[in-house]
């Protein structure tokens, strides 16, 4: 594997590259886990849709080209970078997201970086915290709020926001609960007067950056584009399957892949250079999904005909409220990546997902449900 810095020649090209061809560049060439989730944070389609949210959206970080130069040079030594992540105490993804981002406003980046979680207290109670406050190289003050999340799409008819319909996989978030609190809480913590005397000098200009993958139900996938789920997100947001236990057999034998890797929350992010010591095949992965969900009996739960729940408020009789949506004991992720070794040896991840337990989907159903119907 060619590990060297690109070469000057090289460049000159690279000084046209559209982010989605510094994406494919960094995915072929770039090797550590970490380095490979900051090039895909800095260079994959946010979730958003620009034409959407205008100027409320955060603009790239910089350009494509002096970035990959960057990455790669990274990449050869990354200890800057995990010197970096080492205090993280967490798994959460968005507070490793936040490490990484800030490592490239601080490393990569031609803006300021003023301050970073700066929590806004009152009284002695935290009434908020600005994840990203900077300055753009023309002097604007700008103050960043990111998210990255994974969100499954389960079908409910007449949602009254469509986008209740993208739910997380521990059926603890929904994407039109975060986009609300994002536009009615985070972002205008920077604009209230009773605010300023917490803040460094304004005016500050907020926006949101908010990136991740969209997961839709396995024998939907593919046929859907983003856009077909509303128009507020991006047309190319990355995209993967998610299954129930049942149907995971199933699946398997639709995408053939010759390994296949059960995903650590840190891993979410960007696709793995190549499976890690715990790769295995589908019989293997069959039983370690097993252990995962103990309570799966394959008669338990009858799956529908076509995945399609009927209107929102007629949602299968369960409980929508999230307290009772979220009672079950345990709803562990079980991300897993599918993988493929083309011809020259080399390993490709070809797809990834999530096994949920068989009644998640119910479950799902009635959290998405919970958001209302269209009058």
């Amino acid at each position: 594997m060619d590990r060297s810095l690109p070469r000057a020649s090289d460049l000159s090209q690279r000084a046209r590259l559209s982010h989605a061809s510094a994406l494919a560049d960094a995915l072929t060439r770039l090797r550590d886990p970490c380095v490979r989730d900051l090039a895909w944070l800095l260079f994959a389609p946010r979730v958003l849709c620009a034409t959407a949210f205008g100027s409320l959206l955060a603009p790239p970080v910089d350009e494509p080209a002096t970035l990959v130069h960057a990455l790669h040079a990274l990449d050869i030594d990354p200890s800057p970078l995990h010197a970096s992540l080492a205090p993280l105490t967490t798994r959460r993804v968005g507070h490793y997201a936040e490490r990484l981002v800030h490592y490239a406003l601080t490393h990569l980046s031609a803006y300021t970086l003023i301050a970073a979680n700066l929590p806004l207290r009152v009284q002695k109670q935290t009434v908020g915290e600005c994840d990203f406050l900077l300055e753009d190289p023309a002097g604007l003050r700008l103050h960043w709020e990111l998210a990255v999340k994974c969100y499954l799409r389960v079908d409910v008819e007449d949602l009254a926001d469509p986008l209740a319909a993208l739910v997380g996989p521990a059926l603890g978030d929904r994407l039109d609960i975060k986009l609300a609190r994002l536009l009615e809480h985070q972002l205008p913590l920077t604009a209230r007067e009773d605010y300023a005397a917490l803040l460094p000098r304004g005016p500050w200009h907020a926006q949101m950056w908010v990136s991740g993958w969209l997961f839709d139900r396995f024998d939907h996938w593919r046929a859907h584009r983003a856009m077909d789920i509303d128009p507020r997100l991006a047309r190319d947001v990355p995209t993967g399957f998610w299954t129930s236990v049942a149907r995971w057999p199933e699946l398997a034998d639709a995408i053939g892949a010759h390994a296949w890797t059960r995903l650590p929350r840190l891993r979410w992010i960007a696709p793995l250079a190549e499976p890690d010591s715990t790769w295995c095949d589908a019989a293997t992965l069959t039983q370690r999904i097993a252990d995962a969900f103990p309570e799966h009996e394959p008669d338990a739960i009858a799956p529908t005909d076509t995945g399609r729940a009927g209107p929102a408020d007629t949602v299968q009789h369960i409980d929508a409220t999230p307290a009772a949506v979220r009672s079950r004991p345990r709803d562990d992720p079980f991300a897993i990546a599918a993988w493929k070794r083309d011809p020259d040896g080399r390993w490709r991840e070809c797809a990834r997902g999530f096994i949920v337990a068989d009644d998640w989907e119910n479950r799902a159903r009635a959290f998405a449900a919970s958001a209302g119907v269209s009058s």
